[in-house]
């Protein structure tokens, strides 16, 4: 009898070990699931648009209220520097090789450069009306500038910083993505519910795509084949193919989309919900809606980190920029929840209070079995 209490009392006291030993590990390297907001930046003066140094280091956000531009160290997620620019900033693009920010200003009419060194002002460059949407091509020798008031395209020479074509004939120009190969570039006409092909080599529109109402966002997949557009009326994101220029597919989204982003592995679009209050993610694959991240706030420009670790997306009435983790990795804060922790005190202190009831019980066995003898 004694003998196999204490038995017991051996398998009890390895079991809480074992037990421990688990509650270290998870405590120390607990991990979070894809697509949750990891980090909140305050930036203030309503963001609306955002993007990532080629390094993933920094990211430069455009204020649309005062005319500036955030920069940011995301390794400390923290403003290390305040740029002016002109009059209500649309969207910001980074250069290939990470050295200029390139901003329109709707409200001005121009383009604002900065070095990305000094993070200063180094030229304006005097475009269309109304400029919104910019991309700069793979070999950072030009960048296309969406009109939408004078329903035109203007390119930018980089070397020169001068405008030398402007292509005629949009409908209010909104977004602008550009191939990877650097042939084509894809502008969405929010008037007219279509989207512009421009051919590079000729910087001429060479075919127009029916699409939804108010297209305004538009990204494109790493391997050129298909382009992604926000129908903002429709709630919805229409799939172009590339070589038939026909959409394909139409996903429902949540409400009021406005913005799109790829990731750099071509799997998944990211999309802006602004009345939802919500992203979508698409799985490019199936062009199915896989999931549906809830933000505190109405998000707007939205881009994706080179290195595809994470989403940045520009919360405008929060003044704020929301950093999304887009796979499971372990948490950044090396804790766990506090609902996991509460339960994990739970099961500790029951596992503790069987094995004090085992030891009384043992204990008690063996002063009867002693008396008895």
């Amino acid at each position: 009898m004694q003998q196999s209490g204490i038995k017991k009392l051996r398998v009890g006291c390895i079991l809480l070990v074992i037990f421990f030993f688990c509650a270290f590990a998870l405590l120390t390297h607990p991990t979070q699931a894809a697509n949750t907001v990891s980090t909140t930046i305050t930036v203030g003066n309503e963001p609306d648009s955002v993007a990532i140094a080629p390094n993933s280091l920094h990211a430069y956000v455009g204020h649309y209220v005062n005319g500036s531009m955030s920069v940011i160290d995301l390794s400390k997620s923290s403003i290390t520097a305040e740029v002016p620019l002109g009059s209500h900033p649309g969207d910001v693009a980074v250069t290939p090789n990470g050295q200029y920010v390139y901003a329109t200003n709707s409200g001005s009419n121009s383009v604002s450069v900065i070095s990305t060194t000094s993070n200063s002002l180094i030229a304006t460059i005097p475009v269309g009306s109304y400029p919104v949407g910019v991309a700069i091509t793979p070999d950072g020798k030009y960048v296309y500038i969406a009109n939408e008031v004078s329903n035109s395209v203007s390119v930018i020479n980089t070397a020169t910083n001068s405008v030398t074509t402007t292509i005629l004939g949009l409908s209010d120009a909104w977004g602008v993505a550009i191939a990877h190969n650097g042939a084509y570039v894809y502008v969405t006409d929010s008037g007219s519910r279509s989207v512009s092909v421009i051919n590079t080599a000729s910087n001429t529109v060479t075919a127009t795509i029916t699409v939804g109402t108010e297209p305004f966002g538009v990204a494109i997949t790493p391997n050129g084949k298909n382009v992604y557009v926000v129908n903002n009326i429709n709630d919805s994101v229409s799939v172009i193919n590339t070589t038939t220029n026909t959409v394909t597919a139409t996903i429902i989204v949540g409400r009021g989309p406005g913005n799109v982003a790829v990731t750099p592995d071509g799997k998944y679009a990211y999309v802006t919900n602004e009345f939802s209050q919500s992203l979508s993610v698409i799985d490019t694959a199936t062009n199915e809606v896989t999931a549906t991240v809830n933000l505190k706030g109405n998000p707007d420009a939205i881009t994706v980190a080179p290195n595809g670790s994470h989403v940045y997306v520009t919360i405008g009435n929060s003044g704020t920029v929301v950093v999304i983790d887009t796979a499971t990795e372990p948490a950044t804060n090396g804790l766990i929840s506090t609902l996991d922790l509460a339960i994990l005190v739970i099961v500790i202190v029951v596992v503790v209070f069987l094995i004090v009831i085992a030891l009384y019980r043992n204990s008690k066995r063996r002063t009867i079995s002693s008396q008895a003898t």
